[in-house]
């Protein structure tokens, strides 16, 4: 089974069931790191890089509930699989309302430990790394990195900070091309909550009079001819996060545009 060398902190009072749990968990390639108590635990995760913390629930000085708290405070985002006797399940709910990954149930099911651990890291990995993903967006797009003397793109670099606060605003750039305007609309999406979901850029100027429709709103499969499947469109794609649309203008110009101007409207404003 493959672990990738990934630590565990065992905490349990019992000695002896703690000493089983770290023999199982060795078997399977992790990395063992025993507690007696949550103060011990506390401690231990102080000098040490801890992948996943297995605790049970009921325990002296501090108990895994009490444990699970100060871990939260502290250390966020380890995975915390609270261990708790049979049919205490309303001990189980407890913990996972304070936070915990989930739960196992004295005496537990071999296979059903590892998969849950396992589930567990992965997510708690893949977390990591999503975070990070997201901090180097954030620094790639952020408004620090647009360099300007002009006093008036300083202006507008601050009224966007204050736009990026507000992630249900609709926004105008104005401006000639090649002047920054999707550098300015990236930079804002970035820096809101938005930013977890997509940024969708479509040119409204490079589309077909008679592909427009289909592309802003999408269709489903038999809406004409030649649509053989169902197709999202842009407003889709981009839901929770940001759509610009580049060179809207052009569409007062275009002869076919009169049905998806009005719902292109309604779009925006609602």
């Amino acid at each position: 089974m493959n672990t990738d060398g990934a630590t565990i902190l065992a905490v349990d009072d019992d000695n002896k069931f703690r000493l089983l749990l770290e023999l199982q968990l060795k078997k399977w390639g992790f990395n063992i790191l025993p507690a007696g108590n949550g103060v011990e635990a506390l401690k231990i995760l102080g000098n040490n890089h801890v992948d996943l913390i297995l605790s049970d629930h009921m325990m002296p000085e501090m108990d895994g509930i009490r444990l699970l708290k100060e871990v939260k405070l502290k250390y966020g985002d380890i995975p915390f699989i609270m261990i708790t006797a049979y049919g205490s399940i309303e001990k189980a709910v407890t913990s996972i309302k304070e936070g915990a990954y989930d739960y196992i149930q004295k005496p537990y099911n071999v296979d059903e430990l590892f998969a849950v651990i396992r589930r567990a890291i992965d997510y708690y990995r893949l977390s990591n790394e999503n975070r990070k993903l997201k901090g180097r967006l954030k620094e790639l797009y952020s408004f620090q990195n647009i360099v300007t003397k002009s006093p008036e793109m300083m202006k507008a670099l601050k009224l966007c900070e204050k736009v990026a606060a507000n992630p249900n605003t609709t926004v105008a750039l104005y401006g000639e091309s090649g002047t920054g305007k999707e550098v300015l609309a990236r930079a804002i999406h970035y820096a809101g909550e938005r930013m977890e979901n997509r940024f969708v850029a479509i040119n409204c100027a490079g589309i077909p009079s008679t592909l427009l429709e289909s592309e802003l709103f999408g269709y489903v499969k038999g809406a004409f001819t030649g649509a053989d499947k169902d197709k999202e469109g842009k407003f889709d794609l981009a839901q929770k996060g940001t759509l610009l649309l580049d060179e809207i203008g052009c569409l007062r110009s275009i002869p076919t545009s009169g049905s998806a101007q009005p719902s292109l409207l309604r779009r925006i404003s609602g």
